[in-house]
């Protein structure tokens, strides 16, 4: 009797939410007193981005920020690993491309 003993390997990435990878990002930043966070869509968003970071002092120190590339530069987001696209930003984005 034969066994096959090869498992082939998954392409597919573990999805996980935007919230915990901010999370992660905050725990890992925190003791530099650096935090990333997020702002609702309007005027503010423009400015700043979806994701912007907080100096120590309160004070912006990054704009639109890339949340996977910083994730994976801290390292707190694995190769195996993709973040959920929330609908509310894909809505978002939608309406923004048709609307011009």
């Amino acid at each position: 009797m034969l066994a096959n003993l090869y498992t082939p390997q998954s392409t597919a990435k573990t999805p996980v939410s935007a919230d915990a990878v901010i999370k992660r990002v905050n725990r890992r930043m925190k003791f530099l007193g650096i935090r990333l966070k997020t702002i609702r869509p309007g005027r503010r968003r423009e400015y700043f981005g979806q994701f912007w970071v907080v100096g120590p002092e309160g004070l912006v120190a990054d704009r639109h920020v890339d949340l996977d590339q910083m994730a994976r530069e801290l390292g707190v987001l694995g190769d195996d690993e993709e973040i959920q696209t929330p609908s509310a930003l894909v809505t978002t984005t939608t309406m923004m491309l048709e609307n011009g």
